[in-house]
Protein backbone atom coordinates (compact mmCIF):
# COMPACT_ATOMS: atom_id res chain seq x y z
CA UNK A 1 0.00 0.00 0.00
CA UNK A 2 1.39 3.51 -1.00
CA UNK A 3 1.82 5.84 1.58
CA UNK A 4 -0.95 8.22 0.36
CA UNK A 5 -2.98 5.37 0.03
CA UNK A 6 -1.94 4.48 3.78
CA UNK A 7 -3.00 8.22 4.53
CA UNK A 8 -6.48 8.19 3.50
CA UNK A 9 -7.22 4.64 4.90
CA UNK A 10 -5.71 5.68 8.81
CA UNK A 11 -7.22 8.70 8.80
CA UNK A 12 -10.96 8.06 7.27
CA UNK A 13 -11.40 4.79 9.19
CA UNK A 14 -11.54 6.51 12.80
CA UNK A 15 -15.23 6.17 13.86
CA UNK A 16 -16.72 2.71 12.71
CA UNK A 17 -15.90 -0.18 9.90
CA UNK A 18 -18.93 -0.93 7.99
CA UNK A 19 -18.88 -4.35 6.91
CA UNK A 20 -20.97 -4.34 3.88
CA UNK A 21 -21.90 -7.22 1.95
CA UNK A 22 -22.25 -7.15 -1.91
CA UNK A 23 -24.97 -8.74 -3.72
CA UNK A 24 -24.37 -11.97 -5.62
CA UNK A 25 -23.10 -11.45 -9.19
CA UNK A 26 -25.88 -13.38 -10.59
CA UNK A 27 -28.76 -12.55 -8.18
CA UNK A 28 -31.51 -16.07 -7.98
CA UNK A 29 -34.72 -15.92 -8.82
CA UNK A 30 -37.59 -15.09 -6.45
CA UNK A 31 -38.91 -18.04 -4.27
CA UNK A 32 -42.15 -19.04 -4.31
CA UNK A 33 -45.24 -20.88 -2.09
CA UNK A 34 -48.67 -19.80 -1.56
CA UNK A 35 -48.46 -17.61 1.41
CA UNK A 36 -49.14 -13.77 1.55
CA UNK A 37 -48.56 -10.42 3.74
CA UNK A 38 -51.35 -7.47 3.17
CA UNK A 39 -51.34 -3.98 4.92
CA UNK A 40 -50.94 -0.41 4.96
CA UNK A 41 -47.81 2.06 5.42
CA UNK A 42 -49.41 5.00 7.28
CA UNK A 43 -47.94 7.99 9.06
CA UNK A 44 -46.45 7.43 12.54
CA UNK A 45 -47.62 11.05 13.38
CA UNK A 46 -51.27 11.48 11.60
CA UNK A 47 -52.08 7.91 10.69
CA UNK A 48 -52.32 9.25 6.96
CA UNK A 49 -51.61 6.75 3.88
CA UNK A 50 -48.38 6.91 2.70
CA UNK A 51 -47.80 6.16 -1.37
CA UNK A 52 -45.19 4.87 -3.09
CA UNK A 53 -43.45 3.63 -0.13
CA UNK A 54 -41.32 0.96 -1.48
CA UNK A 55 -41.55 -2.34 1.30
CA UNK A 56 -39.07 -4.96 1.53
CA UNK A 57 -39.95 -8.77 3.12
CA UNK A 58 -36.71 -10.91 3.91
CA UNK A 59 -36.98 -14.17 5.48
CA UNK A 60 -34.18 -16.83 5.91
CA UNK A 61 -34.12 -19.03 2.71
CA UNK A 62 -35.94 -16.81 0.50
CA UNK A 63 -35.75 -14.32 -1.70
CA UNK A 64 -38.84 -11.86 -2.39
CA UNK A 65 -38.79 -8.61 -5.12
CA UNK A 66 -39.86 -5.14 -3.08
CA UNK A 67 -43.14 -3.84 -3.82
CA UNK A 68 -44.83 -0.44 -3.58
CA UNK A 69 -47.45 0.96 -1.74
CA UNK A 70 -50.78 2.53 -3.09
CA UNK A 71 -52.37 5.38 -2.87
CA UNK A 72 -54.51 4.10 -0.03
CA UNK A 73 -51.12 3.23 1.37
CA UNK A 74 -51.95 -1.04 1.00
CA UNK A 75 -49.19 -2.85 -0.17
CA UNK A 76 -49.22 -7.15 -0.40
CA UNK A 77 -46.73 -9.81 -0.88
CA UNK A 78 -48.36 -12.74 -2.70
CA UNK A 79 -46.33 -16.35 -3.07
CA UNK A 80 -44.63 -16.52 -0.52
CA UNK A 81 -43.07 -19.36 0.53
CA UNK A 82 -43.84 -20.35 4.58
CA UNK A 83 -41.46 -18.56 6.91
CA UNK A 84 -40.32 -15.66 9.52
CA UNK A 85 -40.62 -12.95 7.59
CA UNK A 86 -39.61 -9.31 8.47
CA UNK A 87 -40.69 -6.47 6.74
CA UNK A 88 -39.16 -2.95 6.80
CA UNK A 89 -40.51 0.73 4.55
CA UNK A 90 -38.56 3.42 2.76
CA UNK A 91 -39.72 6.64 1.20
CA UNK A 92 -38.37 10.30 1.24
CA UNK A 93 -38.96 12.80 3.92
CA UNK A 94 -39.07 9.63 6.27
CA UNK A 95 -36.82 7.55 8.44
CA UNK A 96 -36.65 3.84 6.91
CA UNK A 97 -38.72 1.62 9.46
CA UNK A 98 -39.08 -2.34 10.39
CA UNK A 99 -42.28 -3.74 11.04
CA UNK A 100 -42.84 -3.08 14.59
CA UNK A 101 -40.02 -1.27 15.44
CA UNK A 102 -39.99 2.70 16.50
CA UNK A 103 -36.14 3.14 16.80
CA UNK A 104 -33.13 2.44 14.18
CA UNK A 105 -31.87 0.36 16.73
CA UNK A 106 -35.21 -1.54 18.22
CA UNK A 107 -35.99 -4.98 17.24
CA UNK A 108 -38.83 -5.65 14.76
CA UNK A 109 -42.01 -7.44 14.98
CA UNK A 110 -41.63 -10.43 12.50
CA UNK A 111 -44.45 -12.32 10.83
CA UNK A 112 -45.10 -15.33 10.47
CA UNK A 113 -46.64 -16.65 7.50
CA UNK A 114 -47.46 -20.68 7.30
CA UNK A 115 -48.48 -22.80 3.90
CA UNK A 116 -51.25 -21.46 1.99
CA UNK A 117 -51.84 -18.70 5.20
CA UNK A 118 -52.61 -15.01 4.09
CA UNK A 119 -51.83 -12.28 6.91
CA UNK A 120 -53.88 -9.32 6.89
CA UNK A 121 -53.53 -5.71 8.94
CA UNK A 122 -49.76 -5.31 8.71
CA UNK A 123 -49.54 -1.95 9.39
CA UNK A 124 -46.43 -0.18 9.04
CA UNK A 125 -45.79 3.36 10.82
CA UNK A 126 -43.49 5.40 9.83
CA UNK A 127 -42.16 8.44 11.60
CA UNK A 128 -41.05 11.21 9.93
CA UNK A 129 -37.26 11.57 9.36
CA UNK A 130 -35.06 14.05 11.03
CA UNK A 131 -32.61 15.85 9.54
CA UNK A 132 -29.11 16.87 10.48
CA UNK A 133 -27.51 19.97 8.26
CA UNK A 134 -24.12 22.11 8.37
CA UNK A 135 -21.09 23.40 6.77
CA UNK A 136 -17.69 22.66 7.19
CA UNK A 137 -14.47 24.85 6.06
CA UNK A 138 -11.23 25.00 6.87
CA UNK A 139 -9.14 27.21 8.74
CA UNK A 140 -9.58 30.27 6.41
CA UNK A 141 -12.97 30.14 6.28
CA UNK A 142 -13.40 28.08 2.90
CA UNK A 143 -15.83 25.52 2.39
CA UNK A 144 -14.45 21.85 2.06
CA UNK A 145 -15.70 19.53 -0.42
CA UNK A 146 -16.39 16.12 -0.45
CA UNK A 147 -15.77 15.57 3.34
CA UNK A 148 -17.74 12.84 4.87
CA UNK A 149 -20.17 13.73 8.05
CA UNK A 150 -21.83 10.67 9.84
CA UNK A 151 -24.13 10.66 12.70
CA UNK A 152 -23.74 7.69 14.95
CA UNK A 153 -25.69 6.27 18.14
CA UNK A 154 -23.73 5.46 20.82
CA UNK A 155 -24.38 1.44 21.59
CA UNK A 156 -22.63 -0.60 25.05
CA UNK A 157 -22.44 -4.19 24.69
CA UNK A 158 -20.29 -5.63 28.02
CA UNK A 159 -19.90 -2.37 29.56
CA UNK A 160 -17.95 -1.26 26.11
CA UNK A 161 -19.25 1.32 23.82
CA UNK A 162 -19.19 1.90 20.23
CA UNK A 163 -20.54 4.32 17.73
CA UNK A 164 -23.13 2.71 14.86
CA UNK A 165 -23.34 4.87 11.90
CA UNK A 166 -27.00 5.89 11.43
CA UNK A 167 -26.73 8.16 8.00
CA UNK A 168 -24.17 10.22 6.86
CA UNK A 169 -23.27 12.83 3.92
CA UNK A 170 -20.43 14.18 2.01
CA UNK A 171 -20.08 18.08 1.56
CA UNK A 172 -20.80 19.52 -1.55
CA UNK A 173 -18.88 22.63 -3.42
CA UNK A 174 -20.61 25.06 -0.75
CA UNK A 175 -18.89 22.86 2.08
CA UNK A 176 -22.35 21.83 3.31
CA UNK A 177 -23.80 18.63 4.22
CA UNK A 178 -27.31 17.32 5.04
CA UNK A 179 -28.29 13.95 6.88
CA UNK A 180 -31.51 13.15 6.21
CA UNK A 181 -34.06 10.12 7.33
CA UNK A 182 -32.89 10.02 11.01
CA UNK A 183 -35.48 8.62 13.77
CA UNK A 184 -35.91 10.61 17.00
CA UNK A 185 -32.96 10.53 19.56
CA UNK A 186 -29.29 11.44 20.11
CA UNK A 187 -26.29 11.26 17.60
CA UNK A 188 -22.78 11.96 18.11
CA UNK A 189 -21.73 13.94 14.96
CA UNK A 190 -18.36 13.90 13.69
CA UNK A 191 -16.09 14.33 10.73
CA UNK A 192 -12.81 12.02 10.51
CA UNK A 193 -11.21 14.84 8.54
CA UNK A 194 -9.08 14.76 5.21
CA UNK A 195 -5.61 13.22 4.75
CA UNK A 196 -3.04 15.17 2.30
CA UNK A 197 0.28 14.69 0.83
CA UNK A 198 1.77 17.71 -0.16
CA UNK A 199 4.99 16.90 -1.79
CA UNK A 200 8.49 15.91 -0.97
CA UNK A 201 6.96 12.90 1.77
CA UNK A 202 5.37 15.73 3.88
CA UNK A 203 1.87 14.45 5.12
CA UNK A 204 -0.93 16.51 6.29
CA UNK A 205 -4.08 16.05 7.70
CA UNK A 206 -7.42 18.01 9.16
CA UNK A 207 -7.65 16.07 12.27
CA UNK A 208 -11.33 14.38 13.14
CA UNK A 209 -13.78 16.84 14.55
CA UNK A 210 -16.64 15.52 16.96
CA UNK A 211 -19.24 18.19 17.56
CA UNK A 212 -19.11 21.10 18.96
CA UNK A 213 -15.43 21.36 17.83
CA UNK A 214 -13.35 18.59 20.17
CA UNK A 215 -10.79 16.20 19.00
CA UNK A 216 -11.87 13.57 20.63
CA UNK A 217 -14.98 11.58 21.61
CA UNK A 218 -14.54 12.52 25.01
CA UNK A 219 -15.41 15.78 24.15
CA UNK A 220 -18.25 14.81 21.55
CA UNK A 221 -21.73 16.88 22.71
CA UNK A 222 -24.93 14.59 21.36
CA UNK A 223 -27.07 16.04 19.16
CA UNK A 224 -30.91 15.70 20.15
CA UNK A 225 -33.03 14.97 17.37
CA UNK A 226 -36.85 15.40 17.47
CA UNK A 227 -39.34 13.30 14.31
CA UNK A 228 -39.55 15.37 11.11
CA UNK A 229 -37.22 18.15 12.89
CA UNK A 230 -34.36 19.44 10.80
CA UNK A 231 -31.32 20.38 13.03
CA UNK A 232 -29.23 23.29 11.50
CA UNK A 233 -25.87 25.03 12.14
CA UNK A 234 -24.09 21.28 13.11
CA UNK A 235 -20.71 23.09 11.87
CA UNK A 236 -16.86 22.09 11.82
CA UNK A 237 -13.53 23.42 10.97
CA UNK A 238 -11.23 21.47 9.67
CA UNK A 239 -7.69 22.70 10.66
CA UNK A 240 -4.46 21.25 8.70
CA UNK A 241 -1.80 20.06 10.78
CA UNK A 242 1.63 18.15 9.92
CA UNK A 243 1.09 14.58 11.39
CA UNK A 244 3.71 12.83 13.18
CA UNK A 245 4.95 9.81 10.59
CA UNK A 246 5.98 6.19 12.12
CA UNK A 247 7.88 3.68 10.40
CA UNK A 248 7.03 0.31 10.60
CA UNK A 249 8.59 -2.70 10.33
CA UNK A 250 7.75 -6.59 10.50
CA UNK A 251 10.32 -8.90 11.29
CA UNK A 252 10.68 -12.77 13.03
CA UNK A 253 12.28 -13.92 15.98
CA UNK A 254 15.80 -13.91 14.24
CA UNK A 255 15.32 -10.35 12.95
CA UNK A 256 14.63 -11.72 9.50
CA UNK A 257 12.12 -9.21 7.45
CA UNK A 258 8.49 -11.12 6.50
CA UNK A 259 5.46 -9.59 5.53
CA UNK A 260 2.21 -9.24 7.72
CA UNK A 261 -0.68 -7.45 8.03
CA UNK A 262 -1.24 -4.85 10.75
CA UNK A 263 -3.91 -3.69 13.04
CA UNK A 264 -3.99 -0.72 15.12
CA UNK A 265 -6.67 0.16 17.92
CA UNK A 266 -7.15 2.98 20.19
CA UNK A 267 -9.47 2.79 23.17
CA UNK A 268 -10.95 6.27 24.01
CA UNK A 269 -12.33 6.81 27.25
CA UNK A 270 -15.18 8.73 27.71
CA UNK A 271 -17.99 9.21 30.20
CA UNK A 272 -20.53 6.77 28.20
CA UNK A 273 -17.20 4.03 28.63
CA UNK A 274 -14.85 3.21 26.41
CA UNK A 275 -15.27 3.42 22.50
CA UNK A 276 -13.51 1.71 20.04
CA UNK A 277 -11.89 2.64 17.10
CA UNK A 278 -9.33 0.85 14.41
CA UNK A 279 -8.05 1.14 11.14
CA UNK A 280 -4.94 -1.27 9.41
CA UNK A 281 -2.73 -1.77 6.58
CA UNK A 282 -0.41 -3.92 4.97
CA UNK A 283 3.46 -4.69 5.09
CA UNK A 284 5.38 -6.09 2.31
CA UNK A 285 8.70 -7.73 2.73
CA UNK A 286 9.24 -6.41 6.09
CA UNK A 287 8.84 -2.89 5.15
CA UNK A 288 9.72 -0.44 6.33
CA UNK A 289 6.19 1.15 5.63
CA UNK A 290 5.93 4.86 6.77
CA UNK A 291 2.28 6.05 7.84
CA UNK A 292 1.01 9.14 9.00
CA UNK A 293 -0.31 8.31 12.81
CA UNK A 294 -1.98 10.74 14.71
CA UNK A 295 -0.88 11.55 18.11
CA UNK A 296 -2.42 9.19 21.54
CA UNK A 297 -2.01 5.59 22.74
CA UNK A 298 -2.07 2.97 20.18
CA UNK A 299 -2.27 -1.08 20.01
CA UNK A 300 -0.27 -2.48 17.20
CA UNK A 301 -1.33 -5.96 16.34
CA UNK A 302 0.85 -7.54 13.22
CA UNK A 303 -0.14 -11.17 11.69
CA UNK A 304 1.83 -12.87 9.65
CA UNK A 305 3.02 -16.55 8.31
CA UNK A 306 5.45 -16.19 11.10
CA UNK A 307 3.13 -15.53 13.75
CA UNK A 308 1.85 -12.37 15.67
CA UNK A 309 2.98 -9.63 17.57
CA UNK A 310 0.75 -7.69 20.03
CA UNK A 311 2.44 -4.14 20.86
CA UNK A 312 1.46 -0.90 22.56
CA UNK A 313 2.88 2.46 21.35
CA UNK A 314 2.23 6.12 22.38
CA UNK A 315 2.49 8.29 19.44
CA UNK A 316 4.12 11.55 20.40
CA UNK A 317 4.13 14.81 17.96
CA UNK A 318 8.04 13.54 16.54
CA UNK A 319 8.11 11.06 14.11
CA UNK A 320 8.75 7.62 15.45
CA UNK A 321 9.75 4.18 14.10
CA UNK A 322 8.18 1.08 15.64
CA UNK A 323 9.56 -2.90 15.00
CA UNK A 324 7.13 -5.30 15.37
CA UNK A 325 8.55 -8.91 16.14
CA UNK A 326 6.44 -11.84 14.95
CA UNK A 327 6.67 -14.93 17.48
CA UNK A 328 4.73 -18.46 17.41
CA UNK A 329 2.67 -17.99 20.04
CA UNK A 330 0.75 -20.42 21.07
CA UNK A 331 -1.46 -23.24 19.71
CA UNK A 332 -4.84 -24.64 20.46
CA UNK A 333 -6.46 -28.29 18.99
CA UNK A 334 -9.25 -30.65 19.39
CA UNK A 335 -12.17 -32.23 17.98
CA UNK A 336 -15.64 -31.10 17.24
CA UNK A 337 -18.67 -33.40 19.39
CA UNK A 338 -22.23 -33.00 17.83
CA UNK A 339 -24.78 -33.21 20.43
CA UNK A 340 -27.92 -34.45 17.74
CA UNK A 341 -29.04 -35.53 14.51
CA UNK A 342 -27.16 -34.46 11.27
CA UNK A 343 -23.49 -33.40 12.03
CA UNK A 344 -22.05 -30.53 9.64
CA UNK A 345 -19.75 -31.45 7.12
CA UNK A 346 -16.02 -30.18 6.79
CA UNK A 347 -15.52 -26.61 6.30
CA UNK A 348 -19.26 -25.69 7.81
CA UNK A 349 -18.00 -24.99 11.32
CA UNK A 350 -15.40 -22.63 12.34
CA UNK A 351 -14.30 -21.13 15.41
CA UNK A 352 -12.28 -18.29 15.95
CA UNK A 353 -10.16 -16.84 18.75
CA UNK A 354 -9.95 -12.88 19.51
CA UNK A 355 -8.27 -10.83 21.31
CA UNK A 356 -9.57 -9.68 24.35
CA UNK A 357 -10.74 -6.21 24.58
CA UNK A 358 -10.15 -5.33 21.50
CA UNK A 359 -13.27 -3.96 19.45
CA UNK A 360 -16.11 -6.25 19.06
CA UNK A 361 -15.83 -6.24 15.19
CA UNK A 362 -12.32 -6.48 15.06
CA UNK A 363 -12.70 -9.47 12.88
CA UNK A 364 -10.12 -9.00 10.50
CA UNK A 365 -7.48 -9.59 13.40
CA UNK A 366 -8.86 -13.10 14.23
CA UNK A 367 -7.39 -16.23 14.28
CA UNK A 368 -9.46 -19.12 13.35
CA UNK A 369 -10.07 -23.03 13.31
CA UNK A 370 -11.89 -24.79 10.32
CA UNK A 371 -13.34 -28.18 11.15
CA UNK A 372 -11.46 -30.63 8.80
CA UNK A 373 -12.97 -33.84 7.95
CA UNK A 374 -11.84 -35.90 10.50
CA UNK A 375 -13.51 -33.34 13.12
CA UNK A 376 -10.85 -31.82 14.05
CA UNK A 377 -9.49 -27.92 14.26
CA UNK A 378 -6.14 -26.19 15.20
CA UNK A 379 -5.37 -22.85 16.07
CA UNK A 380 -2.28 -21.32 15.92
CA UNK A 381 0.01 -18.07 16.29
CA UNK A 382 -2.23 -16.92 19.70
CA UNK A 383 -1.13 -14.40 21.31
CA UNK A 384 -2.36 -11.62 24.20
CA UNK A 385 -5.60 -12.63 26.25
CA UNK A 386 -8.12 -14.27 23.91
CA UNK A 387 -11.86 -14.89 23.96
CA UNK A 388 -13.13 -17.95 21.79
CA UNK A 389 -16.39 -18.27 19.95
CA UNK A 390 -18.06 -19.56 17.15
CA UNK A 391 -18.14 -18.31 13.84
CA UNK A 392 -19.64 -20.28 11.46
CA UNK A 393 -22.06 -23.20 12.10
CA UNK A 394 -25.10 -24.56 9.96
CA UNK A 395 -28.54 -23.22 10.87
CA UNK A 396 -29.60 -24.33 14.56
CA UNK A 397 -26.51 -25.59 15.49
CA UNK A 398 -24.88 -23.67 18.54
CA UNK A 399 -21.51 -23.76 20.40
CA UNK A 400 -22.38 -25.57 23.97
CA UNK A 401 -18.86 -26.03 25.84
CA UNK A 402 -15.17 -25.45 24.98
CA UNK A 403 -13.22 -27.16 27.33
CA UNK A 404 -9.86 -28.66 28.26
CA UNK A 405 -9.46 -30.84 30.67
CA UNK A 406 -12.93 -30.15 32.24
CA UNK A 407 -11.79 -25.87 32.22
CA UNK A 408 -14.00 -23.86 29.87
CA UNK A 409 -12.82 -21.67 27.78
CA UNK A 410 -15.74 -19.42 27.09
CA UNK A 411 -16.53 -17.22 29.68
CA UNK A 412 -13.66 -15.51 30.35
CA UNK A 413 -10.20 -14.44 28.51
CA UNK A 414 -7.22 -17.46 28.35
CA UNK A 415 -3.71 -15.22 28.34
CA UNK A 416 -1.19 -16.91 25.51
CA UNK A 417 2.23 -15.77 26.40
CA UNK A 418 4.08 -17.68 23.60
CA UNK A 419 4.72 -21.45 23.40
CA UNK A 420 1.73 -22.49 24.83
CA UNK A 421 0.35 -26.25 23.20
CA UNK A 422 -3.06 -26.70 24.68
CA UNK A 423 -4.67 -30.24 22.99
CA UNK A 424 -7.40 -32.25 23.59
CA UNK A 425 -9.84 -29.18 23.77
CA UNK A 426 -13.39 -30.53 23.01
CA UNK A 427 -15.88 -27.95 20.93
CA UNK A 428 -19.02 -28.91 21.79
CA UNK A 429 -22.00 -28.26 19.03
CA UNK A 430 -25.56 -28.83 19.73
CA UNK A 431 -28.72 -28.36 17.80
CA UNK A 432 -30.70 -29.59 21.25
CA UNK A 433 -31.82 -26.40 21.81
CA UNK A 434 -34.62 -25.22 24.34
CA UNK A 435 -37.56 -23.62 22.67
CA UNK A 436 -38.92 -21.23 25.36
CA UNK A 437 -42.13 -19.30 24.07
CA UNK A 438 -45.55 -17.55 25.45
CA UNK A 439 -47.68 -15.30 25.49
CA UNK A 440 -48.03 -11.46 27.99
CA UNK A 441 -50.95 -10.11 29.21
CA UNK A 442 -51.59 -7.21 31.40
CA UNK A 443 -52.73 -6.41 34.91
CA UNK A 444 -56.24 -7.34 33.55
CA UNK A 445 -55.42 -10.44 32.10
CA UNK A 446 -55.90 -9.01 28.70
CA UNK A 447 -53.73 -10.07 26.10
CA UNK A 448 -50.73 -7.68 24.80
CA UNK A 449 -49.77 -8.33 21.59
CA UNK A 450 -46.75 -5.47 21.16
CA UNK A 451 -43.91 -5.85 23.54
CA UNK A 452 -40.35 -6.60 24.08
CA UNK A 453 -39.13 -9.90 25.66
CA UNK A 454 -35.83 -9.78 27.50
CA UNK A 455 -34.34 -13.01 28.77
CA UNK A 456 -30.91 -13.27 30.56
CA UNK A 457 -29.58 -15.89 33.05
CA UNK A 458 -30.10 -15.72 36.38
CA UNK A 459 -26.24 -16.55 36.66
CA UNK A 460 -24.21 -13.20 37.12
CA UNK A 461 -20.97 -14.24 36.05
CA UNK A 462 -22.33 -15.33 32.47
CA UNK A 463 -23.16 -11.97 31.63
CA UNK A 464 -20.10 -11.33 30.60
CA UNK A 465 -20.74 -13.21 27.50
CA UNK A 466 -23.51 -11.38 26.24
CA UNK A 467 -24.07 -12.82 23.02
CA UNK A 468 -24.17 -16.45 24.45
CA UNK A 469 -26.72 -16.09 26.58
CA UNK A 470 -28.96 -12.53 26.43
CA UNK A 471 -31.83 -12.05 24.27
CA UNK A 472 -34.19 -9.58 23.23
CA UNK A 473 -36.95 -11.10 21.23
CA UNK A 474 -40.42 -9.34 19.98
CA UNK A 475 -43.75 -11.02 19.86
CA UNK A 476 -44.99 -12.56 16.03
CA UNK A 477 -48.08 -10.45 14.13
CA UNK A 478 -50.16 -12.59 16.69
CA UNK A 479 -48.26 -11.46 20.07
CA UNK A 480 -46.81 -14.56 21.09
CA UNK A 481 -43.36 -15.14 21.63
CA UNK A 482 -40.21 -17.99 21.08
CA UNK A 483 -36.88 -18.02 21.97
CA UNK A 484 -35.13 -20.64 20.03
CA UNK A 485 -31.65 -20.48 20.20
CA UNK A 486 -31.23 -20.59 24.34
CA UNK A 487 -28.63 -23.26 25.64
CA UNK A 488 -29.99 -25.05 28.88
CA UNK A 489 -30.37 -23.39 32.20
CA UNK A 490 -32.12 -21.45 34.38
CA UNK A 491 -32.98 -18.01 33.42
CA UNK A 492 -34.86 -14.52 34.31
CA UNK A 493 -37.12 -13.40 31.50
CA UNK A 494 -39.52 -10.38 31.61
CA UNK A 495 -41.81 -8.60 29.49
CA UNK A 496 -41.77 -4.54 28.61
CA UNK A 497 -43.25 -2.14 26.61
CA UNK A 498 -39.59 -0.78 25.98
CA UNK A 499 -36.05 -1.26 25.92
CA UNK A 500 -32.97 0.64 25.71
CA UNK A 501 -31.67 -0.41 22.34
CA UNK A 502 -28.04 1.26 23.65
CA UNK A 503 -28.05 -0.75 27.22
CA UNK A 504 -30.11 -4.26 26.88
CA UNK A 505 -26.52 -5.93 26.76
CA UNK A 506 -25.38 -4.60 30.03
CA UNK A 507 -25.19 -6.37 33.29
CA UNK A 508 -26.44 -2.95 35.38
CA UNK A 509 -29.33 -2.46 32.98
CA UNK A 510 -30.46 -6.32 33.32
CA UNK A 511 -29.63 -5.98 37.18
CA UNK A 512 -32.48 -3.26 37.16
CA UNK A 513 -35.14 -6.09 35.93
CA UNK A 514 -33.96 -9.01 38.26
CA UNK A 515 -36.42 -8.56 40.86
CA UNK A 516 -39.01 -8.18 38.60
CA UNK A 517 -38.20 -10.95 36.54
CA UNK A 518 -39.75 -14.58 36.27
CA UNK A 519 -37.51 -17.68 36.85
CA UNK A 520 -37.63 -20.13 34.25
CA UNK A 521 -35.32 -23.16 34.13
CA UNK A 522 -34.68 -24.70 30.46
CA UNK A 523 -33.93 -28.43 29.94
CA UNK A 524 -32.10 -29.87 27.01
CA UNK A 525 -34.64 -30.35 24.18
CA UNK A 526 -37.50 -29.35 26.25
CA UNK A 527 -40.09 -27.19 25.11
CA UNK A 528 -41.41 -24.62 28.07
CA UNK A 529 -44.71 -22.31 27.43
CA UNK A 530 -45.06 -19.26 29.75
CA UNK A 531 -47.33 -16.19 30.31
CA UNK A 532 -45.97 -13.44 31.43
CA UNK A 533 -47.29 -10.06 32.88
CA UNK A 534 -45.87 -6.82 31.45
CA UNK A 535 -43.76 -4.81 33.56
CA UNK A 536 -43.37 -1.35 33.44
CA UNK A 537 -39.98 -0.10 31.84
CA UNK A 538 -37.55 1.56 34.54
Amino acid sequence: MSVRAATIVLVSAFVLVVHAQQPPRDAPHPTTGSGSIRGRVVAADTGDALRKARIMASAEGARVDPVFSDADGRFQFVNLPAGRYVLSAAKAGFATTKYGARRTLEQPIAIDVADRAAVDGVDIRMPRGGVITGRVVDDLGDPMMLVNVTAGRLVRTGGRARVVTAGSSMTDDLGEYRISGLTAGSYIVSTPGMAMVLGAGVSSASAPVFYPGGASLTQAQPVAVHAGDEVPSIDFTLTPQRMPRLSVTVTDANAAPVSGLVFITQLARTSFGPIDTMQSFGIEGGGPTTIPQRPGDWIFIAQGTQGSAIVPLVVGSDDASLNLVLSKGGRLSGDVVFEGANAAPAGQVVLESVIADLPADFRAAAVVGDMKRDRTFEMTTLAGPREFRLRTAPPGWVLKSLTVQGRSLLDGPVEFKGGENLTGVQAVLTNRRSPLSGTVIDRDKAPVRVYSLLVFPEDRTLLRNPSRWIRWVRPDQNGRFLVDDLLPGDYLAIALDDVDEAEWLNADYLERMRLRATRVTLGTGEPQTITLEIASTP
